[in-house]
């Protein structure tokens, strides 16, 4: 993606760290989002093959109700998926500018597997649906031999594109969070920016596979509270739903969620061991003991609701799940923060660089503009104040620019033939500040001397 190269305008300190902040609030809209995805395309895949194994019409409408619980909008999945993915390849170009790695290639590859995988789970969940229209179809009286012929056949597509699909999204998602967890981490081990020259480089390091691990299982950990929360919070629209998809989704969730709870810890541990070194503050210790308490009382919590058969917790599991996805964030943020601190020097002194040299094309530098000594180097050969030369004297002429100093700048920097009497004056090439401080020079000196 070295055309994002091209695009990258020099950044002040303080632009930076408006980037990096865009870059907290697209995590926090990406990563909760495809950890969704993730965890409810593992349970729908899990549940679809118990249901076909056992014929189990309860965990068929459950799995087809998770799937749903996802896809309900597409806009969403473009608004919460493709554009914050963008967005971070868009900040990493910026913040990892003149760096040697490419994290904004990495995350429009990331990108593209997203929305493959998007495809593949609405095509997944469309088989859901067709699936059982053509049942209801094909068990109908009074069709004929052909149209019986037409729904067998499209029966035997959707079955195939039912048992497939499923795993292909879930495929193809499982890469996009292996590409985006590689990518990110990379970004925080300034340390590797040099090595890593490919997307192998990028998915096949310890940190990253630990990473990975950790974030399938915070999507199942996700799905599990999201589930608990959908079938069971206050005022739900599951009044009329059958006790036996409800008992599926609050054993699924309780599970699902306390397993997960109790290996999310370990896998904390590890996530900081792979940390850099430049990148350990004690900021984030700070957060990632939160982080650990915030786990072991989740787990007491699906503990608790396990042991006594009910949901009671549900609305503080979400809430608690809310806070740990910020904390992460922010954590992740801080070890990218602390371990680029020469890079976001190097960038402050190339911006500082691109404003010294457009302040000289345009004049304006910091040297000090004398419009005398221009005056006399390069006006004094045509002009005078008192007597004709080449051009008019200025005293003769000067008299229609007063109170308008802006327009004799004008005819400074761009001169037309005025006075058919006088040739036409050639342009001097003056920039801006310089013709600005000529014509301060001389109406002084009109002022002062002639007035």
């Amino acid at each position: 993606m070295n055309f994002l190269d091209e695009l990258v305008l020099p950044q002040s300190s303080h632009h930076m760290e408006l980037l990096k902040y865009l870059l907290v609030l697209t995590y926090l809209i990406f990563i909760p989002y495809l950890s969704l995805l993730i965890g409810t395309n593992i349970i729908a895949i899990f549940y679809n093959k118990k249901a076909s194994s056992n014929s189990d019409s309860a965990a068929y409408k459950f799995a087809k109700d998770v799937i749903d619980l996802v896809t309900f909008n597409r806009s969403v999945t473009i608004g919460f998926g493709v554009v914050p993915l963008i967005s971070a390849a868009f900040c990493y170009a910026q913040l990892l500018h003149l760096s040697p790695v490419n994290v904004s290639g990495y995350l429009f590859i990331a990108a593209i597997l997203f929305v493959i995988g998007s495809i593949f789970l609405y095509s997944y969940k469309n088989s859901f649906h067709l699936r059982d229209i053509l049942k209801a179809a094909s068990g109908s009286g009074n069709l004929d031999d052909r149209l019986k012929t037409d729904i067998n056949n499209m029966s035997e597509k959707t079955e195939i594109a039912y048992n497939k699909f499923g795993n292909y999204s879930l495929f193809f998602l499982l890469l996009t969070a292996l590409v985006f967890v590689g990518s990110v981490k990379l970004a925080s081990d300034s340390t590797r920016w040099e090595h890593v020259e490919s997307i192998v480089g990028v998915v096949f390091s310890i940190g990253t596979i630990v990473n990975f691990v950790y974030f399938v299982t915070l999507s199942l950990f996700t799905t599990a509270c999201a589930v608990l929360f959908y079938y069971f919070r206050p005022n739900n629209e599951f009044g009329e739903t059958s006790n036996d998809i409800k008992e599926i989704a609050k054993n699924s969730a309780l599970n699902t969620g306390l397993v997960s709870s109790i290996i999310l810890p370990l896998l904390l541990l590890l996530n900081i061991f792979v940390v850099p070194g430049l990148g350990l503050t004690a900021g984030i210790f700070a957060l990632f003991i939160f982080l650990m308490l915030i786990v072991v009382i989740c787990a007491s919590f699906f503990y608790n609701m396990l042991k006594n058969s009910n949901t009671r917790y549900s609305g503080s599991i979400v809430f608690l799940l809310i806070i740990f996805f910020v904390l992460a964030v922010i954590k992740d943020q801080m070890a990218f923060d602390t371990s680029s601190q020469k890079q976001f020097i190097a960038l402050v002194e190339n911006y500082e660089e691109y404003q010294r040299q457009v302040a000289e094309e345009l004049g304006i530098g910091g040297t000090v503009i004398s419009g005398e000594e221009i005056y006399n180097g390069r006006c004094v050969a045509c002009h005078q104040f008192e007597q004709k030369l080449v051009g008019p004297p200025h005293k003769d002429v000067l008299p229609k620019y007063e109170g308008n100093l802006p327009g004799l700048v004008a005819y400074i920097l761009n001169p037309v033939k005025v006075d058919p009497n006088y040739p036409p004056m050639p342009a001097q090439g003056l920039k801006p500040a310089e013709a600005q401080a000529v014509a301060e020079y001389i109406v002084n000196v009109y002022e002062e001397q002639y007035k």
